[in-house]
């Protein structure tokens, strides 16, 4: 897998009806896929790049108003924030952490 020679891993997890398959390098044992397969559910990870620098990037602007950006807030706030529709993931962490702080 990914130029990794691999040993396949598979087992079942009743609870869940989901059949897990990893595969598992020979040499130096990471996973480089994993599949999981339940009724209506399934996943393909692939992993790669190991201990390769994070690069870090600007959050996106996002469109539109997302429902945290006016809860509990109020009207006036409110209504500033329903004509301010661009936002940021940052935006939207701290509107949560703003929310849980409230209540």
């Amino acid at each position: 897998m990914l130029g990794h020679d691999c040993t396949v891993v598979a087992f079942y997890s009743p609870p869940a009806e989901a059949i897990y398959k990893e595969w598992v390098g020979k040499q130096d044992h990471l996973i480089y896929r994993e599949v999981m397969s339940a009724p209506s559910h399934y996943m393909v990870n692939l992993c790669y790049g190991f201990n390769q620098p994070t690069i870090a990037r600007r959050a996106p602007i996002l469109r539109g108003t997302h429902t945290l950006a006016t809860y509990g807030l109020d009207p006036q706030e409110r209504q500033r924030r329903l004509r301010d529709t661009d936002f940021t993931v940052d935006d939207l962490l701290g509107d949560l952490q703003s929310l849980v702080a409230r209540t």
